[in-house]
Order: structure tokens, then sequence, then C-alpha cells
């Protein structure tokens, strides 16, 4: 890399120094000549740099590797125009960009934060990657290419001999990641649409524009966060095969989902706060997705399409048109969430005796007619929060009928004009209940400061809670608290104690729902018991 900033010193000090004459006018002339009385005094080093450069390069560049300007090489030139945003603390974003991006070298491109490159490119390194990526060029024969870099590499060889720029094939093989969310980043999608062996693209909240068919030419990609941009049009352009997440959300996608149907490994969904219109149906066909996010849309038509998805776990699609009544024809075993506040459906019918582990249903603000006992009879018995409110729920609330859901710690039935009769719950299962009749009015909650049922994941329902080491199989002996807020504690043990038990209050619903990501973990006990002793893992006993 020494050699490298020898090379690159007098042309990139040039370039800052007439940008800085033009900024500073006739005081920037006195900087010019400051700079080249010391490139003077520097050109006699600077000259062995490059006689040493020459030597050592003679076994890596081929002789026959053109001097090219980034710009004769549009698509090279525009993905490395669009990641010198990403360069921060290194340079602003100035006149002095072009000729700093000429200077770029692959080796440069793959150490920038958030690149992740080949291992075989790093491995490499040293050898072949300090050649300025201009200086690749179409006059170049792949041979020679592949002799010099990749000899014995049948892959490099093969996408070599039939490539039309080579640097963008070298570019393309080498960067298998990038990770550049939150970064300030500007300019169109299509600057990344030659990454042809991309895995992982993380675009996330920067000011990114251009549409989704720039990034179809992305075979190998898995993850894709495109969330918080100004990305927008259609989803028609997806044709990435092996895509298993993708977060789209708080973007400016218009039109309807059918350019999903081509995502069969698809495995979670983030669609939130666009303007997508028409059905669902196009996700019948996603066998595979687990999350489904369409939260704040204009979807409309109903959601019977989720019953062909079998791996649901959770559904939102809360603040759209969505309407008729809830799908009650298939069983979907699977579905833990189910979010669908602020639309307008008018039944539940029997659609929760299909549900038979959801834990978390939020049907408030809705035109729901039922029966509201009906609803509560049918409900899970894992059910730990049901948020009714804002509705045209029916009949005479029957006075333990919402004893009968074992598990149920939050309940919502207020704001229902023709609801009628008096409730009479055991409050020492809730953590909060809130129900209102034209009989009564009943408001109980333990903390205050949770009210709405979207909180309701703080709720010990969901989460493991009172854990704690004890030196004894039955936890009666209390040795130390355990820290939730740290992964890693570290606890000095008396030699006579044999034993350590992670004792913990095991949460009463069967999944556990994260609080900040909202994912479903299936409850086990090995996850929260992941104790290293010494170095050694502790072993793990049931009950």
């Amino acid at each position: 890399r020494r050699k490298v900033s020898c090379l690159r010193w007098p042309s990139v000090a040039l370039a800052r120094a007439k940008e800085r004459e033009e900024r500073m006018g006739s005081k920037g002339v006195f900087y010019v000549a400051v700079v080249l009385l010391l490139l003077c005094i520097e050109l006699p080093t600077w000259a062995a740099c490059q006689q040493m450069d020459s030597i050592a390069g003679d076994e890596r560049v081929p002789d026959d590797i053109p001097k090219l300007n980034c710009t004769d090489n549009l698509e090279v030139y525009s993905l490395l125009d669009f990641l010198s945003g990403a360069r921060t603390g290194e340079f602003e974003r100035n006149a002095s960009t072009e000729a700093l991006v000429d200077t770029w070298s692959l080796a440069d491109l793959c150490s920038l934060r958030g690149v992740l490159c080949h291992e075989d490119c790093m491995a490499h390194e040293d050898k072949n990657l300090l050649a300025p990526l201009c200086a690749i060029g179409n006059d170049t024969s792949p041979e020679s290419l592949v002799d010099a870099y990749w000899k014995d590499e049948k892959e490099v060889e093969d996408m070599m001999t039939r490539s039309t720029n080579l640097a963008m094939t070298l570019v393309s093989f080498c960067v298998v990641s990038l990770d550049l969310g939150s970064r300030g980043l500007q300019g169109d999608l299509e600057s990344l649409a030659g990454l042809t062996g991309l895995r992982r693209l993380n675009l996330s909240r920067n000011a990114v524009t251009g549409n989704v068919a720039d990034l179809s030419r992305m075979k190998e990609l898995q993850f894709l966060d495109l969330s918080f941009n100004n990305i927008g049009g259609r989803l028609d352009g997806f044709d990435n095969p092996k895509l298993e997440t993708l977060h789209a959300g708080h973007n400016y996608f218009i039109g309807n989902m059918s350019g999903l149907q081509s995502l069969q490994n698809l495995e979670y969904l983030d669609l939130n706060h666009n303007g997508l219109e028409g059905g669902i149906e196009y996700l019948s066909d996603l066998d595979l997705v687990q999350y489904a996010y369409l939260n704040e849309n204009f979807l409309t038509g109903n959601i019977s399409a989720i019953q062909d998805m079998n791996s649901l776990l959770l559904f939102a699609a809360q603040n759209n048109s969505l309407s008729g009544t809830l799908p009650e024809s298939e069983e979907m075993e699977n579905l833990i969430v189910l979010m669908l506040a602020s639309n307008d459906f008018t039944k539940v019918g029997d659609a929760f005796t299909k549900m038979p582990n959801l834990q978390f249903a939020d049907l408030s603000a809705n035109s729901l007619s039922d029966n509201v006992n009906s609803v509560l009879k049918s409900a899970s018995p894992w059910l730990g929060a049901m948020d009714l409110r804002i509705n045209n729920l029916q009949g005479v609330i029957e006075t333990d009928i919402a004893n009968s859901i074992q598990n149920l710690e939050f309940l919502f039935i207020s704001e229902n004009p023709q609801l009628k009769g008096r409730l009479i719950p055991n409050l020492g299962n809730y953590e909060q209940i809130q129900v209102s009749t034209i009989d009564q009015f009943l408001y109980y909650v333990v903390d205050p400061t949770v009210f709405a049922s979207f909180e309701t994941v703080q709720s010990n329902y969901f989460k493991v809670q009172d854990d704690f080491l004890a030196t004894d199989y039955e936890c009666k002996n209390y040795f130390s608290e355990v820290y939730s807020n740290t992964t890693m504690q570290t606890i000095s043990v008396d030699k006579k104690v044999k034993n350590l038990y992670y004792c913990f209050t095991m949460p009463r619903g069967k999944f556990l729902i994260d609080k900040d990501k909202q994912n479903i973990i299936p409850f086990n006990i090995s996850y929260f018991a992941n104790v290293e002793s010494c170095g050694i893992m502790a072993d793990q006993q049931s009950g």
C-alpha cells in the first residue's frame, strides 16, 4: 500500500491544489506554488517509488494493459462514483472526486467500510489488486489477465473469457456484500447493476433512487435492504431467485405486488409505508414466507391468500383498505401474530378456530359485526393479547367469557357502540384490560406506561422473566442475579459450589416475541441457558 500512495500522491495533490485555487482565488496561487515546490523536493523519492513499483509490478500486471481514464469505462466509473459517497472521513464529495476515483484500485474498494470481498480476491491482494481498476481495459486479452491474476481458477477464467468489460467482471466477482446503511448515499440503483455476484446489499436509510429492475442481474442476491430511501416504480422488475430477505419499507413503490411471485425463496417481506395497491393474492405462492409486513399501503380485497402461506408466522397489514371475512377455510397452525388494525373487515367468523396457536391479534378499527361471545370462545388457548376496539361487535357479553382464554393478559373491547352486558374478569390474570359496553366501563392496568396493544410484548407473557442463578436444582438457594441487558456476565464462584442452575419464570406463551424486531422465537430452554463456565459449555438439564 505504501507503493500505491507514492504513485498517487502527485496527481491527487495537484487535483486538490487546483480545487483549492478555485475556491480561494489569489490565495490559492500561493498554495499551488507550495505544492509544486514540495513536488520538486519529493520528485526523486517519487521517481524511486515509480521505479520500485515497475520492478515489483512485472510479476503481477500484464504489459498490455492500457492506462484508461475511469470516465471511459462508464459502468465501472458509475459504480465507483456511487460508492465514493461511502468513503466518509476520507474526503468530501467535490470537484476532486473524479481524480480520486481514477486512482482507486480493487484493494481500495475491498477495504471500504461495509464492503466485503470474495476470499479469493483478498487472499491474493498483495499480488493482483494494486493496479488501478481503470487500467484494465477492453483491449486487454482475457488470457493475459487470468495468467497474471488467477491462473489456475476455472471460474474466473470462464468469466473473463466471456466478458465484454474485464474491469467490471473483476469487480463483480470480488464484491459479494455491501453494507452501507445510513451513510448519506445519493445516486441511482442502476450504478450497482453490474455487481452480478452480490449476495447481500444493505442501502437502508440513505437517499437512493431508482427501481428494483436495476438489480435484476444480481442472481446470487440473498439479502436486500432498501428501506427508508426514495426508490419507486413498480415491483415488476424482481428477478432474484435466491432472495430470502427483502426490506423495502418507507419508499415510493406503486402498483400491485405481482412482481413478487418469482421470489420463491423469500422468507422475510417488509413493504411497509409505500403506495402499493390491489390485493394480496400474489403472495399465495410464497410458501416459505414467515414474516409479511404490509402496513400503511392502499391494499384492497380479502386476505384468503395467507391460508396458502404454510410457513407464515406473522402477518401485519394495518392501515390499508382490506375487507371481507377473515379466512376460515384452511388451518393456519403456524400463525402466531395477526395485525389487521384500521381496515374494513366485517366478520371474524370461524377464522380463530383455524389459528390454533395464535398469540397476538389486533383487529381494532374495522367494521366487525360478530357476536362478541362467539369471537372470544373461538380464540386460541394460547392467545395472550387481543384488541377489538373501535368495531361494531354485537350481543350481551357473558360475565366470565374472558376467563375461558386461560393465557389472556391483554384485552381491549371498547368503542363498540352496540355491545351490552357486564364482564367480570379475574383481574389477577391480567396486565391490562379495557372493556366498555352500554352497561359497563372497565379499565384495569398493572403498568400505566403500557397502553396500546402494540406494546404488549413488554408483558411476561412474551418473555422470560425473573432469571437468576441458584446452587440447587429446585432453584431455592439464590446465588446471583442475571443481567438481562448484557451478553456476557462474569461471576466469582467458591470452589465448594459444585453446580449452578439457571432459573427463571417461564413465559406463559408458547412463543416469544422480540420487542425490537417483532421476530417470533419458539420457546426453548437451551436458548436462554447458553451458559459457559470457565470456557466450557455448562450441562443443560431439563426440568
